[in-house]
C-alpha cells in the first residue's frame, strides 16, 4: 500500500501564541538532559519533514511546536536514558 509518510494537515501546529524560539532552546540546554547528538538529529529529523511536505512551511507560530515534538522523538531514539514524558512536558511550562 502507498501510505503517505507525512500527513498535510499542520494545523495542530499553528500557536497563535508562540513561546520565543531563544527561551525554548534555553530551557532544552539548561534543564534537560539531552546529548548535543539528539539536539542535533532533532534539526535533521526537521529538515527531513520539511523536504518530504509541501504544505509545511516553518513559521514563527510553529516552528517551537514543531522542534518540541521532534526534540523529544529524536532523545528517545539517541539517548540511552529518557526523561519521562512528564517531566520533559513540565519543562516547558511558563
Amino acid at each position: 500500500m502507498n501510505a503517505p509518510l507525512v500527513t498535510e494537515d499542520w494545523s495542530c501546529f499553528n500557536n497563535q501564541n508562540p513561546p520565543e524560539l531563544l527561551w525554548f532552546v534555553r530551557k532544552v540546554s539548561t534543564r534537560l538532559f539531552i546529548s548535543p547528538a539528539s539536539l542535533l538529529s532533532a534539526v535533521i529529523l526537521l529538515d527531513r519533514l520539511c523536504y518530504q511536505s509541501k504544505t509545511l512551511c516553518c513559521t514563527h507560530s510553529n516552528i517551537v511546536d514543531l522542534l518540541f515534538v521532534l526534540v523529544r522523538i529524536a532523545s528517545k531514539v539517541v539517548e540511552l536514558r529518557s526523561l519521562s514524558n512528564k517531566h520533559f512536558c513540565d519543562t516547558f511550562r511558563k
